[in-house]
């Protein structure tokens, strides 16, 4: 009587996951817009444009020597292509005046 009772709480729990995820996927598809995207032709992780005014500096704390300093350089790049991203918007308002980012 116990292996079925487990049996159906692990479907039960499968059949509760899969309808989230299908939930959360269906809502990030419905807000993900490719257009909405800034040119980024102009991108390289190597040579940072730093913008002028006023300006957020945001930290990235990672691995940059020794075994794993590849992790490090993904999530440099990464970082990097976002805060582009956002600078190539126009920033974020930050009480009532646009304000870009510096890596």
């Amino acid at each position: 009587m116990k292996k079925k009772k487990r049996l159906h709480v692990i479907i039960i729990f499968f059949c509760c996951l899969g309808l989230l995820t299908s939930q959360q996927a269906m809502a990030a598809n419905a807000k993900f817009n490719l257009t909405k995207f800034s040119d980024m032709s102009d991108f390289d992780p190597n040579n940072p444009i730093e913008p002028e005014g006023d300006t957020i500096k945001i930290a990235l704390v990672a691995s940059f020597s020794g075994p794993s300093a590849i992790a490090g350089q993904a999530y440099w790049a990464a970082v990097a292509w976002a805060v582009h991203d956002i600078n190539k918007r126009g920033g974020i308002m930050v009480d009532g005046k646009k304000k870009k980012f510096i890596l």
